[in-house]
């Protein structure tokens, strides 16, 4: 097997890893949303971390379409570049998301 076909299997077996978690973050994330609906303390904390949330979950439900889409392309260019996104798309929602975490903390407590 060449180098840069034992690298695009590394990637694919990225992606199917990423893939039930991206959609359970999102879920997660519509989840935390609720939960702040639900236990207003802080106004103005709250309405920051509920458009925190928001944009994770859309960040995550991206991630998921674009891991999709690359599981389902045949073209390896395309597939890199795509796995590329999603790592960067996948960390920029996480890292929002233990941003907020530490927000809801601070809210809570």
């Amino acid at each position: 097997m060449s180098h840069r076909s034992q690298d695009d299997e590394d990637s694919r077996e990225l992606l199917l890893r990423l893939l039930p978690m991206s959609a359970s973050l999102a879920g997660l994330s519509i989840g935390a949303i609720t939960f702040f609906r639900l236990a207003e303390k802080s106004a103005r904390l709250t309405t920051l971390a509920d458009d925190f949330l928001v944009i994770c979950a859309s960040l995550f439900l991206t991630s998921t379409y674009l891991i999709f889409w690359a599981l389902r392309s045949k073209n390896p260019v395309r597939i890199r570049w795509l796995s590329r996104l999603v790592d960067f798309v996948f960390l920029l929602a996480l890292t929002l998301l233990v941003l907020v975490g530490f927000l809801m903390v601070y809210t809570i407590f």
